[in-house]
């Protein structure tokens, strides 16, 4: 018999943590579901744990391939693997209540929901702690409709670590499949997330709990790295989408709010690793390779931002946020703002 629910997992040096991730797993109370945990070129012991777990339970699903580095393509190298008439993502370093699958599942069949959302918490060595995610609890509204769900999802109002009917992904195709131009970019599954809720009639919430991890220092987000200008090029993406949909009147404020913030956090990012490294900023900052692909970046999107207000308002938080002095941020937020 089919599983219920497939469970795929992208694992790049994931040795701390397997273990964790297998008994949260295993500790669900609906056990109805397989686990594709797709190896990306680990280093470390990785894989000798993987096999270790596939032989100690056949739901664990593993997979080897050559380090690609996006999970965009470790996804869709699962989408053609999975059997499972629902699809769950999660991070190797995440876990889950031990009611998440049953709570989902259920929500799932009683509003005929093509979408779940679970709560959100976060976890780190020092415990749990409740996000404000989903924005809409599930006891005071637990359906909404696609298009609220998206709205909701570009400021992560409503969070994208859903149980989605496979039935999505044939609409999904021309979206996620490289033939159809798709990007691979390092956020791409947030996009995969926020399409796939927003191809959605109804989205529903459950009182299972999704536990993010938030205290690993080897994240993208906690580091310095060329691939976060995807975070830019992403919002290209979400109106593209929107506009396709019929949802970009409701979402271009937003959008153009995310293609802003994003611009601006990568952009002090960079300037605050050159300071970190006591570079010659003012000397570096209109020959920098790095740097001009960032401005690229930026520009490639600005038609989302380019409006008075949200200009305004993105030149003045840039420059009192900036790791440059005042005159060196007026003179660069002038040049690419």
């Amino acid at each position: 018999m089919n599983p219920k629910i497939s469970v795929i997992v992208p694992v790049y040096n994931g040795a701390g943590y397997l273990r964790a991730l297998a008994d949260t797993l295993l500790a669900q109370n609906f056990g109805e579901w397989e686990a594709l945990l797709i190896d990306d070129g680990s280093s470390d012991s990785s894989r000798e744990i993987l096999r270790n777990l596939e032989a100690e339970d056949s739901r664990f699903r593993v997979f080897f391939k050559q380090h690609e580095r996006y999970v965009s393509r470790a996804l869709r190298f699962a989408f053609q693997r999975m059997q499972g008439d629902w699809w769950f993502y999660m991070s190797q370093d995440d876990l889950l209540s031990p009611d998440c699958f049953t709570r989902m599942l259920s929500a799932a069949e009683k509003h005929n929901a093509q979408s779940v959302v679970p709560l959100l918490s976060t976890w780190n060595k020092e415990g749990a702690t409740p996000c404000p995610m989903p924005v809409t609890p599930a006891a005071s509204n637990p359906v909404i409709s696609g298009r609220e769900a998206f709205t909701l999802s570009i400021n992560w109002q409503v969070h994208g670590f859903a149980l989605f009917h496979h039935s999505l992904f044939e609409k999904a195709q021309r979206y996620i499949a490289p033939a159809n131009g798709a990007p691979d970019l390092v956020c791409t599954d947030e996009f995969y997330s926020r399409i796939l809720l927003g191809l959605s009639e109804k989205v529903a919430f459950s009182e299972g709990i999704f536990l993010y991890h938030q205290g690993n220092p080897d994240a993208i987000t906690k580091r310095w790295n060329m691939d976060r200008t995807g975070y830019i090029d992403i919002t290209r993406q979400l109106a593209t989408f929107a506009r396709e949909q019929g949802y970009y009147a409701a979402a271009t404020s937003l959008i153009g709010d995310l293609a802003a913030n994003e611009s601006i956090g990568c952009l002090k990012a960079y300037l605050g690793q050159l300071k970190a490294e006591q570079a010659p900023l003012l000397q570096r900052i209109f020959g920098d390779t790095r740097l001009k692909e960032i401005f690229a970046a930026i520009r490639r999107n600005q038609s989302l931002w380019n409006e008075g207000p949200l200009k305004k308002r993105m030149r003045a938080k840039f420059i009192l946020t900036s790791p440059l002095g005042t005159r060196a941020a007026l003179l660069l937020a002038r040049f690419i703002i």
